[in-house]
């Protein structure tokens, strides 16, 4: 659940401020952006090599653990090599959620000017105090110092 929630955010969080701060964002290229950031993501996050040291039983436990009981040459005191198998750490946990929202930029700046569709989900809509009859306009005052007549 915690990996979908960043997929969204990393993905999606330019295009998100982008629509809120930036009058001329185009609604085609903030979804092109959401997209290809949330694809982004999703596809580094399996193919980023990741040790398993922030598992709780993980590739560290496996490999790490066994040096430590056994494997000793008693004559020198030195590990001997085949018993405690070792290799580089690497782990680029993190790197996935920080190049999204670049990707998510790229792709928001890259798009900005594709035409905007004729599409009702596209269309910008009004102040609702442009609009007429949205309830916008001044209602008329109440007198709070009568009391109010009671229901029948």
């Amino acid at each position: 659940l915690i990996v979908a929630f960043d997929i969204m955010l990393a993905g999606c969080v330019v295009p998100m401020f982008a629509a809120v701060y930036w009058k001329g964002c185009n609604p085609v290229a903030a979804c092109i952006a959401m997209v290809a950031g949330s694809l982004t993501r999703l596809i580094l996050e399996f193919a980023l090599p990741k040790d398993g040291l922030l598992v709780l039983v993980g590739t560290y436990a496996k490999t790490f653990g066994p040096g430590a009981y056994f494997g000793i040459d008693l004559n020198t005191g030195a590990m001997l090599p085949e018993a405690c198998p070792q290799y580089l750490l690497e782990d680029w946990t993190g790197v996935d959620s920080l190049v999204s929202p670049c990707v998510s930029l790229l792709f928001l700046l890259a798009f900005q000017k594709i035409p905007v569709p004729d599409h009702y989900l596209f269309k910008k809509t009004p102040p609702p105090w442009e609009v007429e009859g949205a309830g916008a306009e001044p209602t008329k005052e109440i007198d709070l110092t009568k009391a109010p007549e009671p229901p029948l």
